[in-house]
């Protein structure tokens, strides 16, 4: 694989040459629709139905700790954390399912870092997009229903409305570039679901709120981008999401969801000030200074839009997104306990 071909214009292409020869594989394990059915059928929840046996991949991390903090009634976890299983080791993936033999498996785990993806290219390529096609092939062979968490920054942000799930795929960024790699690797898949979502915090780990926080509180000056727009999703309300679709048998293919709303990395960083100074989190803090996006310069392009449009998803479940103030309020009022 030479990752030094890709150079941004086309990334969808170049995702789509890279995968091309997997793509032969996977017709030849592909799930057959007789044999989907069969599948789904064993994720129904209904009373005196025995537990769904679930693995959720990279389950230290902030997505993966919010799953096993909200495992729906009727459901049997096994928590595989980052240092346990390298989703990029091919051998590991095998003999997990093999041994532990779920029925459905929720993948978490993921090369996060934009700015160092940039850098480490082949380590974000072996995760995000080999990784995530033998992760799909083995779950297929198996007949395990397979939901893999994506992101918004499979698009270019050029649009000027919410982006749906059927939108052209244009990444500006080598992160953005090996996510939409694994899309296509599970797109092979026909019992798998793709989630796309924007901008994942919580009270755990390394994140914009607790980054924002900690200058905040050291009376630093913050600066934030203005003109950079999404939505802010607490990882609690998108588990509660990938939960209620995982379990549901008509939902395959592509799916977006975040919390409800839009927000600039400026309005953003406002309202944790705004919030934090509320909760007492906060004693005071200057005010953050909003910065145009070609005021700060990194390594990796950013999409200037990449609101996700939810309305499909919210309604085939009839599960409405939290505003994602609410979402940022409930997660600061963890951090306060």
């Amino acid at each position: 694989m030479r990752f030094g071909t890709w150079l941004g214009p086309h990334p969808a292409r170049e995702a789509t040459a890279v995968l091309a020869c997997s793509q032969a594989r996977f017709r030849a394990a592909r799930v057959s629709s007789a044999r989907a059915q069969l599948l789904l059928a064993k994720l129904g929840t209904a009373d005196g139905a025995p537990a769904v046996k679930a693995l959720v991949l990279g389950a230290g991390g902030q997505v993966g700790r919010a799953l096993l903090a909200s495992v729906p009634k009727g459901v049997d976890v096994d928590p595989l954390p980052h240092r346990v299983l390298d989703i990029a080791d091919t051998e590991g993936i095998e003999f997990v399912l093999d041994r532990l033999g779920p029925a459905l498996v929720i993948n978490a785990a993921g090369y996060t870092g934009v700015e160092r993806a940039e850098f480490e290219r082949e380590r974000a390529f072996a995760i995000n997009g080999e990784g995530v096609k033998h992760l799909s092939l083995a779950c297929a062979r198996r007949h395990v229903r397979l939901v893999h968490i994506s992101t918004d920054h499979v698009f270019d942000g050029k649009a000027s409305r919410p982006y749906r799930t059927d939108a052209h795929c244009s990444p500006i960024n080598f992160y953005g570039f090996s996510k939409l790699a694994g899309e296509l690797a599970v797109a092979g898949h026909e019992c798998a679901l793709v989630v796309r979502t924007s901008r994942i915090y919580s009270s755990h780990g390394r994140n914009y709120v607790g980054s924002m926080l900690a200058r905040m509180a050291q009376q630093r000056n913050v600066h934030a981008v203005h003109d950079q727009i999404a939505a802010p999703t607490s990882a609690r309300c998108l588990a509660r999401y990938l939960w209620r679709a995982a379990l549901c048998k008509e939902i395959t293919g592509v799916r977006h969801w975040t919390d409800a709303g839009e927000a600039s990395w400026y309005e953003w960083a406002c309202a944790i000030r705004s919030e934090g100074l509320a909760l007492g989190l906060l004693r005071s803090a200057p005010h953050p200074a909003p910065v145009a996006s070609n005021d700060c310069p990194t390594a990796a392009r950013r999409p200037s839009y990449t609101v996700l449009e939810t309305g499909t998803s919210a309604r085939e479940l009839d599960f409405e997104p939290l505003p994602w103030r609410t979402g940022l309020r409930a997660v600061l009022m963890e951090l306060n306990r």
